[in-house]
């Protein structure tokens, strides 16, 4: 019986079933399995399906087979790799140019005005005209050439408004145009930076000036608060201790024998007295009994000059002591000393814009309203600054020694000098007489 291999409908088989050495033959497809160990079956390859893979593989490489174009019945006829090869390469010369073969594609072809060459040379056209554009946009020529007035960058270009924007500055700021005068119907007559730098700064250094003084009204407020709120303390001590800054009271000081520590030591050799006067209480009872009540009186006294009260109570305003005692006087002092160190702060704040060195907050009542800001206002309006004795600026008469007419003449004569038989008459400060001669 001739010899037969494993075979079967290639649905069927199953590699896992072969043996070392096991033929095995699907006979549907025509294949052919060999197993050389267990789990491991390879095809093989005949010569006859070898050359049949050779002939697709050329067949869809190139369109041939054996050197032979395919049919057109063939399924790799216009289907293979250098038909579109050839193809992509004509729709690339298509796209890129709007040729296929070196030839012009028709109006009915996708790349007909739709390539990149046709879009590059409306482009190259469209930023030409891009530029030129540009060019008259921005100094109202084209090609050099000034635009005509129909054209819309005629007197609408850069360069114009550039030009027309100095003049406008020049004339806001000087009131000029190219150097000269503008006339009164200029809308910036008597309407320019130079018109109210010259006309407006004299009253800004005059209201600056005025913050100046105010602040130093409210400077010098506040120092005599200081000074008064240390009287208060001086007295406070006065009637606490019949002493005034460490030295005791003169017998004219209505402190002198009537203060809290003055009436602390009657109180104390009074309880004294009362004691020795209970131990000589053979000589007199009525002594030592009037000795107690002056002790008591005594100490009630001396905790109405110390606290303004009689045994714990308020004592009423119809006491001497009422508003009159050590504890009033320094409640009063350290009130007095608060509003002094608040006036003190108000004052800077008035003169300088700050609080202990601090700006002061927009909702302060000194906000851009202190005498250094109103300084620092006339100063940028003018250029110039509040003279010094370090610096030259802005300065003011003083309607004394230096005056100013009303036609608006400094006059440097003041007004107690007079002239008799021409020899300088004077008095005050001001001007210094060398022979007979006036030196302002």
């Amino acid at each position: 019986m001739a010899i037969q291999m494993r075979r079967g409908e290639a649905a069927d088989f199953n590699p896992a079933k072969l043996l070392p050495g096991e033929w095995a033959v699907s006979q549907d497809n025509e294949k052919i399995y060999m197993c050389f160990t267990t789990g491991r079956v390879l095809e093989i390859g005949t010569a006859d399906l070898i050359h049949q893979y050779v002939e697709d593989a050329e067949a869809w490489a190139v369109g041939e087979k054996d050197g032979t174009p395919v049919p057109s019945t063939d399924p790799t006829y216009h289907n293979n790799a250098k038909y579109y090869s050839t193809l992509s390469w004509q729709e690339a010369e298509a796209w890129a140019k709007g040729t296929r073969n070196g030839t012009p594609v028709p109006s009915t072809d996708p790349t007909y005005h739709n390539n990149a060459k046709y879009y590059s040379d409306n482009a190259i056209t469209e930023v030409e005209a891009k530029v030129e554009d540009a060019e008259a946009w921005a100094k109202g020529t084209r090609d050099n050439v000034p635009v005509a007035s129909t054209d819309p960058a005629y007197h609408n270009n850069a360069q114009y408004y550039s030009t027309v924007a100095w003049q406008e500055s020049e004339a806001w700021a000087k009131g000029t145009r190219n150097g000269t005068a503008v006339p009164s119907t200029d809308p910036a007559y008597h309407n320019n930076a130079k018109y109210y730098a010259e006309t407006v700064a004299q009253a800004k250094v005059d209201e600056a000036q005025e913050k100046v003084d105010e602040a130093q009204e409210k400077v010098d407020e506040a120092q005599q608060k200081v000074v008064d709120a240390q009287a208060k303390v001086y007295d406070a001590e006065a009637w606490a201790k019949g002493t005034r800054n460490g030295s005791n009271v003169p017998n004219t000081d209505p402190t002198y024998h009537n203060n809290s520590k003055y009436y602390s030591e009657l109180s104390s050799a009074s309880a004294t007295d009362s004691a020795n006067s209970a131990t000589a209480s053979s000589n007199s009872a009525t002594a030592s009994a009037n000795s107690a009540t002056n002790s008591l009186t005594y100490a009630r006294n001396s905790e109405a000059w110390s606290s303004g009260t009689r045994e714990g109570g308020t004592v009423p305003d119809t006491d001497p002591t009422y508003h009159n005692n050590s504890k009033y006087y320094s409640n009063r002092a350290n009130v007095e000393a608060t509003n002094a160190e608040t006036s003190s702060k108000d004052s800077e704040a008035w003169a300088n814009g700050t609080r202990d060195g601090s700006p002061i907050n927009p909702g302060d009542p000194a906000y851009n309203r202190s005498a250094k800001h109103w300084a620092e206002v006339a100063s940028a309006i003018t250029g110039i600054d509040i003279a010094t004795t370090e610096r030259p600026g802005i300065v003011r008469p003083d309607g004394t020694t230096i005056s100013v007419l009303a036609d608006g003449t400094i006059s440097c004569i003041p007004s107690n000098l007079t002239i008799v038989d021409k020899k300088v008459i004077i008095e005050g400060p001001g001007i210094n007489i060398i022979d007979k001669k006036v030196i302002v």
